[in-house]
C-alpha cells in the first residue's frame, strides 16, 4: 500500500482502484477478506474504489460499500453502481477488449453523466483512447 500511496502522490490521483480478479466471488470468506482488508488500510485522503468482478449480488455490493466506506466500479453499460457518493464507470467493452463503442454506447453514456452526481469515466486499455476523445467531444458539443 505504501507504494500505491507514493505512485498516487507522484501522479497527483485522489483516488485508488481495487480491482478483484472474477474467480473472486460471493463467498463468506471472500467477504470477510474484503471487509478486513478495506476496514484494516489508512486511507489518508483517498477514496477508495473497489472493482468486484466475477459473481456478486448488488444488495451484497452495497452492504460492503457502505460499512467500509468504499465507491462502487462498475462498466454502466452492462450494470448499476449500488453505492458510493460519487460514481467511477469503468468501460471494459460491451464483447470484450477489442469492442469499439458505436455512437449509442456514448449517448447511453452521456445519459448517466447528467444524472447530477460527480462520475469518473475509465476507458479501459490503449485502443479506447479515441474513443474516449470522442465521448469527451460529444460531452461538450451538447448533442
Amino acid at each position: 500500500m505504501e507504494v500505491t500511496e507514493q505512485f498516487c502522490n507522484n501522479l497527483g490521483a485522489e483516488k485508488i482502484n481495487f480491482q478483484c480478479l472474477a474467480s473472486f466471488g460471493m463467498t463468506s470468506k471472500y467477504v470477510n477478506n474484503i471487509l478486513n482488508f478495506f476496514g484494516q488500510i489508512d486511507r489518508k485522503d483517498f477514496t477508495f474504489i473497489w472493482e468486484p468482478r466475477g459473481n456478486w449480488e448488488g444488495e451484497e455490493i452495497r452492504a460492503i460499500c457502505d460499512e467500509v466506506g468504499v465507491v462502487h466500479c462498475v462498466d454502466p453499460l452492462r450494470e448499476a453502481a449500488v453505492s458510493g457518493g460519487i460514481h467511477y464507470f469503468r468501460l471494459h467493452g460491451l464483447r470484450g477488449y477489442r469492442y469499439r463503442y458505436a455512437n449509442e454506447d456514448l449517448l447511453a453514456l452521456k445519459a448517466r453523466w447528467r444524472m447530477g452526481k460527480t462520475i469518473y469515466f475509465m476507458f479501459n486499455n490503449i485502443p479506447l483512447m479515441k474513443i474516449a476523445y470522442r465521448f469527451e467531444e460529444l460531452l461538450r458539443s451538447g448533442c
